[in-house]
């Protein structure tokens, strides 16, 4: 499971051109401490966020307008894709 969640990270991060705030909070973390670390940090991200799904049976959204238009479902926080 560990190198399936690091390596969609890495692709994540290299190979998508599609934008989304983990993308953005990830190539954050890349230019401050370095690729590597980034790459963990995102995969750790997509396992919190792959879990709430599990939980909530929500479906990953790219962006806040995806966000919106859907509905939310038992308080879960909006932007669980961002960890800090």
């Amino acid at each position: 499971m560990r190198a399936a969640l690091y390596e969609a990270a890495s692709a994540m991060l290299v190979r998508s051109k599609k934008w989304c705030a983990v993308k953005a909070w990830g190539v954050k973390i890349s230019a401050k401490r370095g690729r590597k670390r980034a790459v963990v940090a995102v995969a750790r991200n997509l396992a919190v966020i792959m879990h709430w799904m599990w939980i909530d049976g929500s479906a990953f959204r790219f962006s806040a307008q995806e966000e919106s238009s859907g509905s939310q479902q038992r308080g879960v926080k909006k932007t669980l894709a961002i960890a800090s």
